[in-house]
Parts: C-alpha cells; structure tokens; sequence
C-alpha cells in the first residue's frame, strides 16, 4: 500500500507543475483549427473543378444527353381487309360471289407453272411462305341461276414480309425463264370422243412486265397437241395468262377467264391500286 501512494503523490506533483491553457486560448485554438479545415475544403473544390475543365477541353465539350428514343410507328395489321379485293362490279360478275376463307399460311400456288416446277431439274421454286393470304372468285349470275361457265376471275392476295415480296416476283421470273419449253407424251381427247397418244408441248414466257404497282409480271402459258403418230395438230390447246402485281409487302395473282392482255393489264393495274390501302409502306 505504502508503493501505491508514493506513486499518487509523484502524479500529484506532476499535475500541480502542468500549466493548463485558459479558456479564451482554447477557443481561439479551436477558431484557428476550423479556418484550416475550410481553406483545405475550398483548395480540393478548386483542383476538381481545374480536372473537369482541362478534361472537357482536351476531348471536347461534354456529350449530350443521350434522346429518348422515337417512338416507333403502329404496326401494320398482318391481316388483310377484303375491302382491298376486287369486287364483282370491277369485272362484271355478279353480286354474291365467293371470298375464299382467309389463311395465314397458304402459299402462293402459280397452278400455270405446276408441269413445270414438277418436272424441272434445277431446283428452281418460290419458297417464300406468306404471313397472311385472302382471296376471292367472281362468278357470273347468282347463286340461285348461274350460266353454263359462270367463271369470271380469281384473286389471292398473300402478305409477305417486305424481302421475301420483292422476291417472289425475281424468282418468279427465274422459274419461267428456266421453264421456257417442254413437251409430253400422253392421251388427249380427240373429236368424237376417242383416246389419242399425243405430244402436247407447253411453253411459258413473259408478257408483260412493270405496268402496275411496284413490280408487275403477266405470264403467258401455251399449250399444243400434235398426234404422236402423224404430227397432225389436235384440239385442246390454248393460252392461259396470269398477272401479278406487287405493292409494299403485298402481292396479289390474278387469274382471269379468258380476257386479252390488255383487259388483264386494265384489271391488274387496279387491282394494284387498291393494294395500296393495305400494303406497307403505302403508296
């Protein structure tokens, strides 16, 4: 215990020699202190300030704030209005002809080109597949009284996506081209009734080509039968034309009865105006 309290006794004597700041020292300490700290502040303000300046400078002036982006437009309806179809009074036919049911899917059927895309070893064919087709046939009469051949006209209209449209008439022209002629053996029909062995040759061509919407193709199928014995002609040839008009995304076959080219031509070029209603881009 005694060692305890020499030990009190030294700290006490050194506590009496320390001479302890007075208040108005203490505070002035602390006024000094603070003006320190705000001149470092404002000095690390000044050198963030420089660094911004001089790396504006050295790049150029600040990017932009980037736009918002724009606000697309409405997409257009994949479907296809009938209002765009022909209608009975732009041929002649009558009032209650047939629209074929609507179909996502259906592909273009160029029926004039079958023997060919069948028989041909180039691989040549139109593989575009449609986001949507419609069509329509125009009949004579009613449905109550038709005449003998009430057939007028048939349309389809197939959406494409806008490639795969410019496409289906370059390839169409590829096919026919590669078509150009073919001959076949086999039985026709002759007067009287009778069986026949014939040579029937079909040729297709182009003919008519840019006279209505974006692009314009008719193609001209002939037909011709000789005897396979004695190369006399026989009955049951004939010619078949068939338009294509295409507008935007849009592309419309026109099959008619038996209207001349420049009554096709007629039909198709309105057909093609009317198209321009539903196409993307519209006319």
């Amino acid at each position: 215990m005694s060692d305890l309290r020499d030990l009190m006794s030294d700290v006490t004597t050194d506590l009496a020699a320390v001479r302890w700041p007075s208040a108005d020292e203490l505070r002035g300490r602390v006024r000094r202190r603070r003006r320190r700290n705000l001149v470092a502040v404002a000095g690390a303000v000044i050198v963030v300030t420089a660094g911004a300046t001089g790396l504006a400078t050295a790049g150029g002036p600040p990017p932009p704030m980037p736009a918002a982006p724009p606000v697309s437009a409405a997409p257009v309806p994949v479907e296809i209005p009938r209002s765009v179809l022909l209608s009975p009074a732009d041929v002649g036919a009558g009032p209650d002809s047939q629209i074929d049911g609507p179909d996502a899917f259906r592909p273009l059927q160029p029926d004039e080109l079958t023997l060919c895309l069948t028989t041909n070893s180039s691989g040549l064919k139109l593989p575009q597949v449609p986001r949507f087709s419609v069509g329509v046939t125009l009949l004579l009469g009613t449905e109550a009284s038709r005449p003998e051949r009430p057939f007028v006209l048939a349309q389809q209209i197939h959406r494409y996506a806008g490639p795969d449209a410019v496409a289906v008439l370059r390839d169409l022209r590829s096919v026919v081209a590669a078509c150009g002629i073919r001959t076949v053996t086999g039985e026709v029909t002759a007067a009287g009734g009778a069986k026949v062995a014939a040579r029937v040759t079909h040729t297709w061509s182009i003919a008519a080509e840019n006279f209505a919407g974006d692009d314009s193709v008719v193609v001209r199928h002939d037909v011709s039968a000789v005897d396979a014995s004695t190369g006399r002609p026989l009955d049951g040839g004939g010619s078949e034309l068939v338009a294509y008009v295409r507008v935007g995304d849009l592309v419309t076959r026109i099959v008619p009865r038996d209207q001349p080219l420049p009554e096709l031509r007629k039909i198709a070029a309105q057909a093609g105006t009317r198209l321009c209603g539903a196409s993307d881009p519209p006319c």
